[in-house]
């Protein structure tokens, strides 16, 4: 039976319910749900991976472009004489210097190399036009070098002719001659050597090259660049240092395991051998006067890890001393390896010899008197200047010129341009291709 006090409870539990606020519930196209990523199409991956290609195709089938070369020689403008001459101040080293192969300069008065020390600079061999400012890397030289380390890359031995229109390359198994004036290579033989850079010699015409030849046999071998002939004269021991007669028809040669000096011909007979002592060899492939009668020889005083070499002049007849210069050039260095303080004969009476302490190349009498200062190298941290050669036929010919207007340094090196514009293209395109699909949340941040 239901009371009134039931019915009191009842009707206070309806109120209590319905004072209560009641929230409408969401509708179902508001309710969020999960969302999936939109998936690129399957062309887009194609698509990247085909621009990339030809980017790097792009980058490496692109040429060199023109850097800014310095004026035309003027024909009586004073401060640039037409004619061989060399410059008061080399230029200094630089990695935009172009190729000989693509840009070629016609003769050259010298050629040498850089040895640089940071790893993120190469070594370089170049050559410097003969009547003007322009400069050229030796790339034939650059391709066939060795890598060595901490060196890096060392290029290809080479040896100018005294005319200055040829270069000899001996590397990657190859004796190859470069005509100066076109840029490409006229003579390439095989190349047999197993042990350090060979000796080269030109003669004063630049028709014979002459070699050392270190393998199985031990020669010296000769081309005719002209004609192509080859000959081979075999000798005792490994050839030290070659040097031909002004007339072209005799050479002078040093073996290591014998003391004097051969005089040979073209035919590989012995004139005659001429005893300039134990320790002394040719100064170089320029050793022998224009006028024959002297030769040029270095003569070794070893102290301990020092070794001294004296520029000494001896008859070339007799072998007898007939002169010095003074000038010494002393390094720590293996011994047997001579320095390359002797560059040529500039004349009859006078000698040019190339000072590492200073970067200069000095002409000095032979019969005593002040030495005068030709050309010289800018002295730079880290760069050393090496296998210092010159044309010495056109030296006597040879004016001084002040260069006041910037080295001719020709197309910057196809393979800089090539690296710039991958990078480059590169980079753009990544940052391109990201911001694209990033648009298209195909990319999330």
């Amino acid at each position: 039976m239901r009371t009134d006090l039931d019915d009191r409870i009842l009707r206070g539990l309806r109120e209590l319910v319905d004072a209560a606020p009641v929230v409408a519930p969401p509708a179902l196209s508001t309710v969020e749900r999960p969302r999936r990523r939109p998936v690129p199409p399957r062309w887009v991956a194609p698509a990247l991976a085909a621009a990339a290609v030809l980017t790097v195709l792009a980058g490496v089938t692109m040429p060199g472009t023109w850097w800014p070369t310095a004026a035309p020689i003027t024909p009586g403008d004073p401060a640039r004489p037409p004619g061989p001459s060399l410059p008061a101040e080399l230029a200094p080293y630089s990695r935009l210097t172009g190729e000989l192969s693509t840009a070629p300069v016609g003769p050259a008065i010298m050629a040498y190399g850089y040895s640089a020390e940071a790893l993120w600079e190469p070594n370089q061999s170049l050559v410097l036009a003969a009547d003007r400012p322009a400069y050229r890397m030796v790339d034939l030289a650059l391709r066939r070098g060795v890598r060595n380390f901490p060196e890096g890359l060392l290029p290809a031995p080479v040896a100018l002719a005294p005319d200055g229109a040829k270069l000899a390359v001996a590397g990657g198994g190859r004796m190859a001659v470069v005509d100066l004036t076109t840029g490409g290579v006229t003579r390439e033989v095989a190349f047999d050597s197993g042990g350090p850079p060979p000796p080269m010699a030109w003669s004063s015409g630049g028709r014979w090259l002459a070699w050392g030849v270190d393998a199985q046999e031990q020669a010296i071998a000769l081309l005719d660049t002209v004609t192509g002939e080859q000959r081979r004269f075999p000798v005792t021991g490994r050839v030290d240092s070659l040097a031909f007669h002004p007339d072209g028809q005799r050479l002078a040669v040093r073996v290591s395991t014998e003391v004097p000096l051969r005089i040979l011909t073209l035919d590989g007979a012995l004139e005659r051998t001429l005893d300039v002592g134990p320790s002394a060899g040719l100064a170089g492939p320029g050793a022998w006067s224009p006028d024959g009668r002297r030769l040029a020889v270095l003569a070794a005083t070893k102290s301990g890890d020092f070794e001294t070499d004296s520029i000494v002049l001896v008859d070339a007849v007799r072998g007898a001393q007939v002169g010095s210069v003074d000038e010494t050039f002393s390094t720590a260095r293996p011994e047997g390896h001579r320095g390359q303080s002797f560059v040529a004969w500039a004349s009859p009476d006078s000698v040019l010899v190339f000072r590492p302490g200073t970067g200069s190349i000095v002409e000095v009498p032979v019969t005593g008197g002040a030495a005068q200062v030709v050309t010289r190298f800018p002295m730079e941290s880290g760069r050393q200047p090496t296998g210092v050669q010159v044309a010495y036929a056109l030296l006597p010919g040879t004016a001084g010129r002040s260069d006041d207007t910037a080295p001719d340094r020709g197309p910057v090196p196809a393979g800089l341009v090539r690296l710039g514009f991958t990078t480059g293209a590169g980079g753009l395109l990544v940052l391109a291709a990201g911001a694209w699909l990033f648009r298209r949340r195909w990319l999330p941040l």
